[in-house]
């Protein structure tokens, strides 16, 4: 039964508050434990209101970054066609996703004339840029922000992958999966690392990494080689090799044995974490830190580094001379 308002003008009822809706959208916090405030794909896409706390800032964050995770997982290097439509929370929804792929080092295509972009739009530059093809490098993919035909106070958020049409379950699953872990961890699931391989990773707070963080030297040497011996079992490699590798990678460093063992299995904890979503065996990273503000050094001291290191290797090769 068509409705009886169909074709007809948008009544002051029908209206929504542009300016509370993105309000909204910026302030609400979405609560990882209520169904209805978690990311969840419909026809590609997550959908709903800010004023529900089921589209905000967070959501969109969290659901960018977990395609990101996917575009890396399935090996789609291309680049990514973002379009947006004129639902009041599509623009701000627009401007986050953009810095999360910029942040992911994703090239992104938008609009020359940043103008409203339909699905079909996306869809055609997706298939036209791959030339039909649905494997091999440089595919593209897209995204398109909109709720479609849902009500102005709805955004939407959907993903589409090489085919150009709408992802099938098997990716929007995974997708909201990760999302939600995102959702539920949170900044304050997250600590910055130095336990996996010597290198500070920021990480979220999986069960490995909490038993790495929490635990002894000899704790964490125990879980670091019985992913090892996982890692020795995937990848085929021999006892010797791996002990060789460790030992070129601890040369000239300060590394622990755990650390040293862990970096070796950095594949296996990957696979783990991300591809196969075992928080407990693997390491979902999100993001490395270059440099933390407290640890670097003033001008002078960073000269008096660098003389020092001078001296220590002219004392060196004079002592060979000698």
């Amino acid at each position: 039964m068509a409705e009886s308002r169909a074709g007809t003008l948008a009544t002051p009822a029908d209206l929504v508050d542009v300016a509370h809706l993105v309000t909204a959208y910026y302030t609400g916090v979405p609560d990882p434990e209520n169904i209805d405030q978690q990311v969840a794909f419909g026809t590609s896409g997550h959908r709903g209101s800010s004023l529900k706390t089921a589209f905000n800032e967070t959501h969109i964050l969290a659901t960018t970054q977990a395609i990101c995770d996917y575009r890396k997982q399935q090996g789609y290097d291309g680049p990514l066609f973002i379009g947006r439509d004129t639902h009041g929370l599509s623009e701000p929804a627009w401007a986050t996703a953009l810095e999360v792929l910029v942040a992911n080092d994703v090239t992104v295509l938008v609009d020359s004339a940043d103008r409203y972009t339909p699905t079909p739009a996306v869809s055609h530059a997706i298939i036209k840029a791959n030339g039909g093809r649905q494997t091999g490098s440089g595919l593209a993919d897209g995204i398109v922000v909109t709720p479609s035909h849902n009500p102005p106070a709805d955004g939407g958020f959907k993903y589409n992958p090489p085919h150009g049409g709408p992802a099938d379950s098997d990716a929007t699953s995974w997708i909201a999966d990760t999302a939600n872990r995102y959702l539920e961890a949170g900044l304050d699931g997250t600590v910055v690392s130095t336990r996996v391989d010597g290198m500070p990773h920021r990480v979220l707070r999986t069960g490995l990494v909490e038993k790495l963080e929490s635990g002894s030297p000899v704790r964490g040497l125990s879980a670091a080689v019985l992913n090892a011996q996982k890692f020795k079992k995937m990848s085929q490699m021999s006892w010797r090799s791996m002990i060789s590798d460790g030992m070129e990678m601890r040369h000239g460093k300060e590394l622990t044995w755990s650390q040293v063992v862990m970096a070796a299995n950095t594949p296996m904890l990957l696979k783990a974490g991300l591809v196969e979503g075992n928080t407990d065996a693997g390491v979902l990273a999100s993001g490395q830190v270059a440099g933390i503000l407290d640890d670097l050094p003033s001008c002078a001291e960073l000269v008096e580094s660098i003389v020092s290191e001078a001296v220590k290797h002219l004392r060196a090769a004079a002592a060979l001379v000698d």
